[in-house]
Order: C-alpha cells, then structure tokens, then sequence
C-alpha cells in the first residue's frame, strides 16, 4: 500500500524473558539488512498501514484455516477513514493506485471517507456524496456522483474532485482563446472570488450544463455564459424581465421575451436561447446568469498590432474580412481563420496571454465582467 513500506517481522521472546516482556512483538526494517525498529517509532503513516496490514494479514490466514471447504464467504468489508492522511502527493497516488487495484478482489468490499483527488476521479470508484445538515431542513445529505454525472463532468472537461474545490462561480466560456484572456487578466481576482473557467469548446455544449444538473446537485455554485456578439444591456434587461415573469406567471410568459430579446441566427444567440429556457424550464434561474460583450469576438480585447502586422484598428480590419468575403475570392468565413490566413499568425492561448501582458490595464468592458463576477460571488 505505500511507498518502500516497512517490512513487518514477529519476533518471538525466548521463554526465559517472558515474565518481564511480551511473548511476541511485531518490529519493523525499513531496507534490507536495516535495523528493526518498534511499531512507535514508525512515522504516522507507517503505524496507520502496518496496523491495517497485519490485521488484514491475520483475519485472512484465520478464514483461510477456519472456513469449511466448499463454503461460499461473504465479501470482505474494509472501511478506511481518510486513506491519504500524513501521505505526500506520490505516495497518496500510489496508495489510491493499490487501493482500487485491492477492491478488484471480488472477496473484498472497501469503502473509503476520502477527500483524495486520485481515489475520486478513479474510473471504477462509486462516489457517493455525504454531507451533514446540506439537505432541506438541515437535513443530511447522501446521493451517489452516478456514471451520468461523471459523463457530464468529463465533457465539461472536469473530474469529480473538481467539485471538492467549492467554486462560487462556474464561468462558461466559448473556448481556450477566452479561459487564456481572462486568466491573463485577471488570475489573481478570478482565483480570489473562486471563479473557475469551464471551456465549453463551441457553444453547442451550452444547453447540456443545464440539463444534466450535476453542477447544481453536487455544487452550491453560481453559473455565468459568457457570450459575444450581443447587446449586453438588453440582454441584461431580458434576463431580469424573464425572472420577472417567471415569479410571477407561467414559463410561458417567462420565455416569450427571450427570443426576441437574443437576437440572431448563429449558433451562440440559439445556444444562449435555449440555455435560459432550460434554467426557467428547470427551476434554477436563480443559480445562472448570462453576460455579453460587445466585441464579435474575445481577441478584439487585446491591441490589434499585438497579433497581427498591422497599425489599424479592429474596425478596419473586420471591414477587410467583410470585403474579402464580398469579393467570394474563398476567404474563410471565420474571422480568425481569415486573420491566420491572410497575415500568416497562428492565433494560439500562449498569443493571446503574452498580448494582454503587453496591456497596462484591462479593457474597461472586461473589468466590468470582473466586478460583476466578485459580486456574485460574495452574495
């Protein structure tokens, strides 16, 4: 179970010494021709182990000689009370490692209180969520992360002992190019207001963070979508209207505004649509939040010359994709793609940090999102 564990010896007393000492005691050597050592001078880690190995040694070598031949045993049930405790990051994944090699033993049953990241995010575990006083009432808590959950984890692009870390807020972004902006300026603030950045890698994905609850059933956090290409005061006056209607009226009247309030045909207005009706239609509008920019798109946040060679501005440079279009010359529709095509810049995450490290302040439509989020996140 651990690293370089000690070997455990029985050392048996020679019976003219067995007035003053015990008859047997369990010593321990470290290396290969190392000196034994007592049970008390193991560290912390050592003792917890070497008790439970011997235990474990002794309870099978008793069911081994004491059961009939031909009986039919009930599994073994092992209850570990934090495993991990006094272990440093390579030893508590290798233990983790061992453990759920063990409780492939179908002799063997083992359930453990663990707050490791390496037993929780391990393929064959069955979470199962204990919380005191969490529930309705002060009610105690106990659900099971099932494997629908931990699916809709994985595409979110997170593991089950993400949720260990309580973030208030969940920002759901459109992809890299944004985690990387906003990280660059504001990771210090973001990790202060216990923001963590989800990437969504299109906003096909959007929807699906609704539906499957899992963020809402094993995190008191808050969700903020991030979007652009949208009027953000009318979205902001949408959204308040909706929650307006839906404490007041049906789901209904709650959603009728919102298609003509999101505006557009493209995939990130429809998204953004049916995101918010599913927190209507679901009863968690008061855990989500939408927020836009104005920008069509994250890299405008950053000086234009510092991707491309180039001293125009955004504006000039959105006209030239628009002419190159008109012109059906093949252009790529994508803007980025047109701006890695045309000035031959890979636009990359890296890019985009070391161009907002070139920026004295942040834009001030960024700051504002960032206040926003501090807000939410101290309510």
């Amino acid at each position: 179970m651990m690293i370089d564990a000690p070997t455990p010896v029985l050392q048996i007393t020679p019976a003219i010494t067995r007035f003053s000492r015990p008859a047997a005691q369990w010593l321990f050597r470290r290396a290969e021709g190392g000196r034994l050592i007592s049970f008390e001078n193991l560290s912390k880690a050592e003792r917890i182990w070497a008790s439970a190995a011997i235990t474990d040694a002794l309870y099978w070598h008793r069911r081994e000689h004491t059961s009939r031949p031909g009986e039919e045993l009930r599994p073994v049930l092992t209850i570990l009370d934090e495993p991990e405790t006094a272990l440093h990051r390579s030893a508590e994944a290798h233990t983790a490692r061992a453990l759920v090699d063990r409780a492939r033993d179908p002799r063997r049953i083992i359930v453990a209180a663990t707050h490791s990241p390496n037993l929780l995010d391990a393929g064959e575990a069955r979470i199962i969520e204990v919380k005191r006083g969490g529930g309705t009432n002060g009610a105690s808590v106990v659900r099971e992360l099932n494997l629908a959950n931990k699916e809709a984890l994985g595409e979110l692009g997170l593991m089950p002992s993400d949720l260990l870390r309580w973030p208030r807020i969940f920002l759901l972004v459109e992809g890299a190019h944004d985690e990387a902006l906003l990280d660059a300026y504001f990771g210090d603030r973001l990790r202060a207001a216990r923001v963590q950045i989800l990437p969504l890698r299109g906003a096909t994905k959007l929807p699906g963070t609704i539906d499957s609850r899992v963020l809402f059933d094993f995190t008191g956090a808050h969700l903020v979508a991030l979007v652009d290409n949208q009027d953000p005061e009318q979205l902001r006056a949408a959204w308040a209207e909706a929650l307006e209607n839906r404490a007041s009226g049906t789901l209904e009247a709650a959603t009728a505004g919102l298609a003509d309030a999101i505006l557009g045909d493209a995939d990130e207005a429809r998204f953004l649509r049916e995101w918010l009706t599913a927190a209507l239609r679901t009863g968690v509008e008061s855990r989500v939040t939408p927020y836009s920019l104005k920008a069509k798109d994250i890299i405008e946040y950053v000086p234009v010359g510092s991707l491309i060679d180039t001293h125009a501005s955004w504006e000039t440079v959105r006209a030239e994709h628009a002419a190159a279009l008109a012109a059906r010359n093949g252009s790529p529709k994508d803007f980025k793609k047109w701006i890695e095509a045309t000035y031959k810049v890979g636009i990359t995450p890296d890019l985009l940090r070391e161009a907002a490290r070139g920026v004295d302040r942040a834009p001030q439509e960024l700051e504002r999102l960032m206040k926003s989020l501090e807000a939410i996140a101290h309510q």
